[in-house]
């Protein structure tokens, strides 16, 4: 009976339901724990970082501070006009921009807002209502430097067409005036990194007169405040030379007015430049060539006299030329002034190109300008198609030539020899001079290309090459300029007694 009793699945059930209400309140008792025990924890973690977070503000509330408000300016856009800046904020922000110590920044009382011996020029009066930078139009009225006309002349005469040199000196001139700055500094930087191209780019991907790269071109736009247009780019030379020379003039007042550590600064960098100076090295030669480069030009084109040439923007004619200014060797020398040479070797040239060219019956300004189309008087300059020296000369070919005119050939090397060069190369261009004395540009072609090439393009057969044709409208512009400022010179001066 006992047995039947313990068998009798009716009397299971209450103890089943008793053992499933137990496992449910284990369970739950268990989740209720590791949910106390998770609370815990994140509270534990919350306080920690809390405390992590909270002790720099303990310990240099100061720095902390220091540290938000460069973030602030670093990451917010400039909404002042640099006429409102203040010079001791831009050097802050440059600092943290360069992570140069604020401590090594100089004091607000002991920077001077004094320019230094190379920003001579008075900044123009700040206009509300002016586009972000001015316009060709603008700039021009903004002239009343006379360095106007000296600095298109110098342009000229060193390879740059008259027209855009005519566009670009007075964009020049105004943005020096406005950051301060010598324009014939600023021309020679200009010259230096883009040879006056505005859509010059480099390997490295710096953009237009300047070379400015796009993380440059950010960090000058957070450092001054210039307002950009829905359409600015690195391209256009107004907004180029804004941000390039006002970026010249920061540098000269960040390392009081060393042209040096300025220049540097702009060619590697403010950081890179640090480091080199900091570790006693010497610079890298590609930056001691640039250096040297600016340095030229600015010294040739600072000291050159203003031209005596009628007025590029008004086509005024001169009041005056100098007595001494003669259709000589000197006068020629004046010719040669933006020429990157030294003095003593422009004089050796001039006195050369004028004895050959009236040795040869030929104009000795026409020379003039074949010369600085070829090879901007560099006596041993090689293209990149292995064309030596003043005039240019094909070995191959110069080497028929000496042949033809019973000279003397010594090999390559003699090419580089400026008397040699002229001797050769103005007997070559006599002869095409002589057998189409009707057609000038015939025989210019000729000269350049080759006989049978100068026929074809005549001829129509073939299409003149863009760098020919620059190469001819060179010369016609400095056979024109110097011929006009020769015979200037001549009535103004009469005939020699």
């Amino acid at each position: 009976m006992p047995d039947k009793l313990s068998q009798d699945p009716q009397n299971h059930k209450p103890h089943k339901r008793s053992a499933e209400r137990d496992t449910d309140t284990l369970t739950s008792l268990h989740e209720r724990r590791v949910s106390r025990v998770r609370t815990r924890v994140l509270l534990i973690l919350i306080v920690i970082m809390s405390a992590i977070l909270a002790l720099p503000l303990a310990v240099e509330p100061n720095k902390a501070g220091r540290a938000i408000d460069d973030l602030e300016k670093l990451t917010a856009p400039a909404k002042l006009p640099a006429s409102e800046r203040s010079s001791l904020s831009d050097f802050k922000e440059l600092a943290a921009e360069t992570s140069i110590k604020a401590e090594d920044l100089p004091e607000k009382d002991t920077y001077s807002d004094t320019p230094s011996p190379l920003q001579t020029a008075t900044p123009e009066p700040a206009d509300e209502k002016a586009t972000p930078y001015p316009t060709h139009d603008e700039a021009a009225k903004l002239l009343t430097d006379p360095a106007l006309n000296q600095l298109t002349q110098a342009l000229t005469s060193t390879g740059i067409t008259p027209l855009l040199a005519k566009q670009l000196a007075p964009l020049v001139v105004a943005q020096s005036k406005k950051s301060k700055l010598d324009p014939f500094l600023a021309a020679a930087i200009i010259m230096t990194e883009s040879s006056f191209n505005p859509t010059a780019r480099s390997n490295q991907g710096k953009i237009g007169l300047m070379q400015i790269s796009p993380s440059r071109e950010n960090e000058i736009l957070k450092l001054s405040g210039i307002k950009t247009g829905p359409k600015t780019e690195l391209e256009q030379p107004e907004y180029n030379l804004e941000l390039g020379l006002w970026y010249i003039g920061f540098l000269l007042h960040f390392y009081n007015g060393n042209l040096d550590d300025a220049l540097a600064a702009y060619h590697l960098g403010i950081k890179p430049y640090a480091s080199i100076k900091s570790a006693g090295e010497a610079l890298p030669q590609p930056t001691v060539r640039y250096l040297e480069s600016i340095k030229k030009y600015y010294q040739a084109w600072q000291a050159a006299p203003p031209p005596h040439t009628p007025d590029v923007v008004t086509g005024a004619s001169p009041a005056t030329t100098p007595a001494d200014q003669k259709h000589d060797a000197s006068f020629i020398q004046h010719w040669l002034q933006p020429v990157v040479l030294p003095d003593a070797e422009k004089a050796v040239l001039a006195q050369l190109v004028l004895s050959q060219s009236r040795k040869h019956d030929l104009d000795a300004a026409l020379v003039c300008a074949v010369i600085m189309s070829e090879s901007s008087f560099i006596p041993q300059v090689v293209s990149s198609t292995g064309r030596i020296g003043l005039l240019q000369l094909d070995p191959n070919h110069a080497e028929k030539l000496a042949a033809d005119f019973s000279l003397p050939w010594q090999g390559t090397e003699q090419l580089k020899d400026p008397s040699y060069n002229l001797t050769l190369g103005l007997t070559h261009l006599k002869r095409m001079l002589d057998k189409y004395p009707n057609d000038q540009e015939l025989a210019l072609l000729s000269f350049n290309l080759g006989e049978d090439s100068a026929g074809r393009i005549k001829r129509g057969e073939i299409p003149m090459p863009q760098l020919t044709a620059r190469y001819l409208q060179n010369i016609r512009n400095y056979h024109l300029q110097w011929s006009s400022s020769a015979e200037t010179s001549a009535v103004t001066t009469g005939p020699d007694t």
